[in-house]
């Protein structure tokens, strides 16, 4: 029973084969404004953030452009990636 409840949780099936549960997790929006969107990394896939951050520059007429992850090597918080309006 444990067994199958741990490849349950993992997404295995009884074959052994790997099959996603989740595609990806959505994005936290951590920070906005007119000049750019910053969102908190998620965990699993990509969460949308350039499709996110595309909209909120339109608002301002402007084209969304990535600009990177900040605190990538900081171990006590979890990493911000940046995209600015342009």
């Amino acid at each position: 029973m444990a067994k199958v409840l741990l490849m349950i949780l993992l997404g295995t099936t009884l074959s052994g084969c790997i099959v996603p549960i989740v595609e990806s997790v959505d994005a936290t929006v951590v920070g906005e404004n007119p000049d750019g969107i910053w969102f908190r990394e998620p965990s699993i896939g990509s969460g949308n953030m350039q499709e996110k951050a595309d909209k909120h520059c339109a608002k301002y007429g402007k084209q969304a452009a990535y600009r990177g992850t900040l605190l990538q090597n900081n171990p006590y918080v979890v990493p911000v990636v940046a995209y600015n309006c342009e």
